[in-house]
C-alpha cells in the first residue's frame, strides 16, 4: 500500500512548508510521497523540494486548482490519494483511519475528515449534502440553522454530531482520500472549475457510479481556510461563477427554462449582497 499525497499551492509557500512538516511528522504507516503542483507562485515554494519525501512539480500557466491537482495526479505512484490543501494542518493518527476505512469498504470511494478552523469551529464544508436547489434556499434563507432537521438542514448537516462517523454526499477538497482506481474509474476534478465546487462534482459521479462518501469525524486537520484567496475578488468570482456551473452542469437540464434563469439571478445576487 501507497499514498500519494497532492498539494495544490498558489502563493502559500510558508503554509505549503507547514502542512508538509505536519505530513512528515505524522506519516501514515505504509509508504507515502508528497506531490506538490505550483500555479506559478513565483514566490521561492521550489525550496519545499529539500522536504523529506517531497516533489515540486511547476506549472508554466495557472490554469486553476483542479487542473493542478490532475496534472500532479498523472505523476502519482500511491494506490490511495490524498487531496489535501496547502492551509491545513495533518493531525496523528487521522492518515492511518482514513486509509484503514477505504481498505475496509470497497464501496467507499471517498473519505473525508473532521475539519476544524483555527478558532476551534468545524468548517462546514467538510460534510454536505448536495446543493439542490432546495437545500441551497434553506441554506440562504438561514432556515437550516433555525431548525436543525433533515428537512431545512440538508446541506451543511447541522443536525448531525461533528464528532461522528456517516454517509454523506460531499467531503471538502481540502482533504479527500480516494482509492486511485476509483479515481481511474469515474474520473478525477472537471477542469471545467477554475477553483471551487469540483470537490462537490466529484463526489456526486462518485454516487452515480454507486460509491459512497464517509465523514470519518472521529479524526481531524486543522484549517487555516482560503488563506490563498481570501483577498482575491478573483477568486469570490470564480465561487460564484463554479455554482452556476455546477447548476447548469447537474440540475438545468431537469427544470424549466425560467427556473434556471431565476436560479442564476439568485446566485449573482448573493455575489452582489456578499461583496
Amino acid at each position: 500500500m501507497f499514498l500519494s499525497v497532492i498539494i495544490v499551492n498558489y502563493k502559500t509557500k510558508n503554509l505549503t512548508l507547514n502542512c508538509v512538516h505536519s505530513i512528515n511528522q505524522n506519516p501514515p504507516s505504509c509508504g507515502y510521497e508528497i506531490l506538490v503542483a505550483d500555479n506559478c507562485s513565483h514566490d521561492g515554494s521550489e525550496c519545499v523540494a529539500n522536504e523529506p519525501n517531497t516533489a515540486y512539480l511547476p506549472l508554466s500557466e495557472n490554469k486553476g486548482f483542479s487542473h493542478a491537482n490532475n496534472r500532479a495526479l498523472k505523476r502519482a505512484k500511491g494506490d490511495f490519494i490524498l487531496f489535501l490543501n496547502p492551509d491545513t494542518i495533518v493531525l496523528p493518527g487521522t492518515l492511518d483511519y482514513c486509509l484503514s476505512k477505504l481498505k475496509e469498504n470497497p464501496k467507499i470511494g471517498c473519505v473525508g475528515c473532521r475539519v476544524v478552523l483555527e478558532n476551534g469551529s468545524l468548517d462546514l464544508a467538510c460534510r454536505r449534502g448536495f446543493p439542490t436547489v432546495k437545500n441551497a434556499l434553506f441554506k440562504f434563507l438561514g432556515l437550516d440553522k433555525l431548525f436543525k432537521n433533515p428537512f431545512f438542514s440538508g446541506y451543511n448537516l447541522l443536525y448531525l454530531p461533528e464528532d461522528g462517523e456517516y454517509f454523506i454526499d460531499s467531503a471538502v477538497g481540502a482533504f479527500m482520500m480516494l482509492p486511485k482506481k476509483v479515481l481511474d474509474a469515474v474520473g478525477s476534478f472537471d477542469e471545467r472549475y477554475f477553483m471551487y465546487a469540483e470537490d462537490i462534482d466529484l463526489c456526486l459521479r462518485l454516487s452515480e457510479n454507486g460509491y459512497k462518501t464517509l465523514y470519518a469525524g472521529k479524526k481531524s486537520i486543522i484549517h487555516k481556510k482560503r488563506a490563498s484567496s481570501k483577498k482575491s475578488k478573483a477568486a469570490k468570482r470564480a465561487f460564484y461563477e463554479s455554482m452556476a456551473l455546477y447548476y447548469d452542469i447537474h440540475h438545468a437540464k431537469n427544470h424549466t427554462r425560467l427556473t434556471n434563469r431565476l436560479v442564476h439571478f439568485g446566485i449573482f445576487a448573493l455575489e452582489k449582497v456578499k461583496g
